[in-house]
């Protein structure tokens, strides 16, 4: 058996395995250290999420929460700091934003304060909730509905 009480690392692999974000495989570490970090915030990340363009183009998403066509996009290689990476960069997110998606980016500085960059991010994706639902997830699991009842959710946010 791969997995057994008695076999040394058998405990830390099944949490591993329980750990890790749902969809395709992460190609950096700085994607797993913010995915991760969306995660225990509360944020339902997947990872390598695909959508197809009207017209027939594709957009493979670092992260994403699909139901809320939220996206993250975490910029490590040279290439999105060059002017056709960078270019491209933004052309891909208008063509994303045409077709109704919020996109995020984190470049290597903001790795530098992982959870300050994963509190940010988190905030906005409870911000597009609310726009999108009318529902503020409080990053527990538990949701507050906007209304005139609730002033002080929206209090909150600004």
């Amino acid at each position: 058996e791969l997995v057994h009480p008695a076999r040394r690392g058998s405990a830390q692999f099944v949490a591993m395995l329980e750990r890790r974000i749902g969809g395709g495989a992460a190609e950096s570490h700085g994607e797993v250290l913010v995915g991760h970090g969306l995660v225990i915030r509360g944020v339902p990340v997947v990872s390598q999420y695909s959508i197809v363009l009207p017209g027939g183009g594709r957009i493979r998403f670092d992260l994403a929460v699909p139901s809320m066509k939220w996206a993250v996009e975490v910029d490590g290689f040279d290439t999105h700091f060059q002017l056709a990476g960078g270019t491209n960069d933004r052309r891909r997110d208008r063509r994303s934003h045409v077709v109704g998606w919020q996109v995020e980016r984190v470049s290597p500085l903001d790795l530098t304060d992982v959870d300050g960059v994963c509190d940010e991010l988190a905030e906005l994706y409870r911000r597009r909730c609310l726009a999108i639902t009318g529902v503020f997830p409080d990053g527990s699991g538990e949701v507050v509905r906007v209304t005139p009842a609730h002033p002080g959710v929206l209090g909150n946010l600004g």
